[in-house]
């Protein structure tokens, strides 16, 4: 039945396709870090925000990889304020170290401080 196609691999490329434009509908920083301060996965708040990743976002910037380094070492989730314009972003890194990466999520906190 033509249309009606449920195949995993066609479930996949949907789920695949709506996590990419969910995250990049989000306002908030999102993406994956590796320890050496690569970024991976950054959705468009997280280009976009200033002082967060470099010019080509590829890299984190020296105070998110501060972060990053300390969620890393101590294997916890490290919270902080980050000032990135007129905005404040609460960021969490969140390590995963068996996988070898931090994810990292930006939640605007710049009306409650």
């Amino acid at each position: 039945m033509a249309g009606n196609d449920t195949s995993p691999a066609l479930a996949d490329n949907t789920d695949a396709s709506l996590s990419a434009t969910l995250m990049d509908e989000c306002p908030f920083p999102i993406f994956r870090t590796l320890e050496d301060g690569s970024v991976l996965s950054p959705n468009k708040a997280a280009c976009e925000a200033e002082g967060l990743l470099s010019k080509n976002h590829k890299k984190l910037l020296a105070k998110p990889q501060k972060l990053a380094e300390k969620a890393f070492s101590t294997g916890e989730t490290v919270i902080a304020d980050f000032k990135s314009g007129d905005k404040i972003f609460n960021l969490y890194f969140d390590p995963m170290p068996s996988e070898g990466y931090v994810n990292v999520y930006g939640r605007d906190v710049t009306r409650i401080r």
